[in-house]
């Protein structure tokens, strides 16, 4: 979890601390979709309630479409 903690906090996104807390919950999850899809698709990470951070981000294509470095999932899984 140290390395978690230290990639989020490289993100330029202001995260709450309420926000941090749900995706400390929420990690073994993603995890678990991880392991068994070898990806977390933004559809999946809205299921879990997961915050997105580029809410401002006016793409026109579905969130699991646009380019990798946009997707909220890359972030996670780095």
């Amino acid at each position: 979890m140290d390395k978690f903690y230290a990639q989020m906090r490289l993100c330029t996104a202001k995260i709450t601390k309420a926000d941090m807390e749900l995706l400390v919950h929420q990690f073994p999850e993603m995890v678990k979709l991880m392991r068994e899809h070898g990806t977390v698709t933004e559809a999946q990470m809205d299921a879990l309630n997961i915050p997105n951070f580029n809410e401002f981000d006016s793409d026109s294509k579905a969130k699991d479409e646009r380019a990798l470095h946009k997707q909220r999932a890359v972030i996670m899984n780095m």
